[in-house]
């Protein structure tokens, strides 16, 4: 992840010599002046800089934790940290380690009238490289747009890469992120969101979702790390440690079609009180190519790791027991380490090697930045890691 960070910086910085206007942001700035057109004119908060922006513009924040200003969702009465509704870029200097996005509960008890959300996206504005913690929703209003996506919302387009969503609290719609009719969530770590139904860490509503780490989410229903429905894709993701405390579907609650999940790792996740640990069907015809499906717990033992299984697309699949289907397997995926966390595939996975080229894959990198696509063989694991030999060097170039 830090070296696509490091990538997406360079690429931003020759953008910015080609003549892009930047607006700057320091929360330590002394003189901020507006249009921050330079670091000692910087403002300090983010919002006042968005507000001047330009379409096209970079929005460009030093370190700090930004946990002041604020505006309210077009036509709607959350307040959001950060609203940007135009096509500018939100981009940290140093990256997620150094900079924050923090937004705040209610003051009459944690969601609520008053309640901040860290960031909302809409018009196809895009969020590189931030934390975003402590945002809250609330427990009134419209389902998404007022009480879901507490990390993150983002309306229709837009994107949201390198950043680190964490300890946010939602009511519906994702705890952690709502992808709403669209937009992106790329090279993301997703963790510890908790929302009451439909998503503990990201729900999505027709978006995309690449390379992201979504683990130790919580909720009451309906999908602990993700909920998804609508021509919603996964790719390259690991869904892990997620739980639902009343509901079904412990990693993923897939919810009307299609929905697809390519060489996605699902595993340790927990329905608590009902069906499918791993992944529940409802109502959705959704495929899953190159994906594990392994060691997911639930009340209803047969369905610990797949429920409402019948019309699925399973190829290239390895769960217990074996789906019907091209290429899947019941047996071990036999990871490195699952009781620390580690699900990286050993030499004698039988995951190794048995996965089935997509067109995408060709210059993809797995979770880790190394290539997808084996070089030599044109093979292909299953999973988001693919299997790399000690002192292999295989990054994408």
């Amino acid at each position: 992840m830090q070296r696509l960070y490091v990538l997406i910086v360079g690429l931003m910085v020759s953008i910015q010599m080609a003549g892009a206007t930047t607006n700057y942001v320091d929360r330590y700035g002394t003189n901020p002046t507006p249009n921050y057109t330079n670091w000692a004119t910087a403002a300090t908060n983010i919002q006042l800089a968005v507000d001047v922006a330009a379409v096209g513009n970079t929005v460009l924040v030093s370190n700090g934790v930004y946990d002041t200003g604020g505006k309210i969702t077009p036509s709607y009465a959350l307040t959001n940290r950060v609203c940007a509704t135009t096509a500018i870029i939100l981009r940290s200097v140093n990256g997620p380690n150094y900079t924050s996005i923090k937004g705040q509960p209610s003051p009459n008890g944690l969601m609520g009238t008053g309640a901040v959300r860290c960031v909302y996206l809409a018009g196809g504005a895009s969020l590189i490289g931030f934390t975003l913690t402590n945002g809250y929703a609330m427990t009134n209003g419209t389902m998404g747009n007022e009480r879901g996506g507490a990390g993150v919302m983002v309306e229709t387009s837009g994107s949201v890469s390198n950043c680190v969503i964490v300890g946010n609290y939602g009511d519906r719609y994702g705890g952690g992120v709502f992808l709403n009719n669209g937009g992106t969530l790329n090279n993301c770590v997703i963790s510890n969101n908790s929302n009451i139904a439909y998503g503990g860490g990201v729900a999505s509503i027709g978006g995309t979702i690449n390379n992201c780490i979504i683990v130790n989410n919580s909720l009451g229903t309906l999908g602990g790390g993700v909920m998804a429905r609508a021509n919603t894709e996964i790719n390259n993701c690991l869904i892990a440690g997620n739980i639902t405390t009343a509901g079904s579907g412990g990693g993923l609650f897939l919810w009307f079609s299609p929905v697809k999940l390519n060489n996605c790792t699902i595993v340790g996740n927990d329905s608590g009180a009902s069906e499918g640990g791993g992944i529940n069907f409802y109502q959705c015809y959704a495929s899953l190519t190159n994906c594990i499906v392994w060691g997911n717990t639930s009340t209803y033992g047969t369905s610990s790791n797949i429920y409402n299984q019948a019309t699925q697309d399973f190829s290239y699949v390895c769960s217990g027991p074996t789906k019907a289907g091209t290429g899947n397997t019941d047996s071990d995926p036999q990871f490195v380490g699952p009781a620390t966390g580690n699900y990286r595939l050993t030499a004698n996975s039988p995951c190794v090697n048995a996965g089935i080229y997509q067109s995408w894959m060709t210059g993809a990198a797995d979770i880790d930045g190394h290539r997808r696509l084996d070089k030599f063989s044109g093979i292909v694991d299953m999973g988001c890691y693919e299997y790399v030999p000690k002192g292999t060097i295989v990054t994408v170039p």
